[in-house]
């Protein structure tokens, strides 16, 4: 065995903390210039922004009536199946590209709520870019 090969062995930094301290730096540098690099590779966005919808639900009195011949109907539990939002083009803006919508994430599912509640019920939040159309289900 070679002094170099004993010596690289036998090392006194080998296992120790100090010699975990020197990898764990050469981690951070090594991912530190990976992500310097990677981060020059990518062009400038010059969309606009993104608008964004945030749609809720809320009471703002009671669910109760008195009909024209004196019945009074009072609602002791109102659910309300609402949801599916989305965004989307309607037909005439397919023809003209400056109408385009272009939407980022839309809420494919339902929420079932309490109609009675006078505080907001978040139903769902998307957003788009562009003129677009707004569809939302209510069962």
């Amino acid at each position: 065995m070679t002094e170099r090969a004993y010596a690289r062995r036998t090392s006194p930094l080998r296992g120790s903390p100090q010699h975990a301290a020197l990898d764990c730096m050469f981690a951070i540098v090594t991912v530190a210039l990976v992500s310097l690099g990677a981060a020059s590779c990518l062009p400038v966005d010059t969309r606009p922004p993104a608008g964004s919808i945030l749609l809720t639900l809320t009471s703002d009195d009671e669910p109760s009536v008195t009909t024209a011949d004196g019945w009074s109907i009072a609602v002791d539990r109102l659910l309300l199946g609402i949801g599916n939002t989305s965004l989307g083009n309607d037909e005439a803006s397919w023809s003209s590209s400056s109408n385009q919508c272009t939407h980022y994430s839309d809420a494919h599912y339902g929420r079932l709520l309490d109609g009675r509640l006078r505080t907001d019920q978040k139903v769902g939040t998307i957003f788009g870019l562009g003129q677009c159309n707004f569809y939302f289900r209510v069962e």
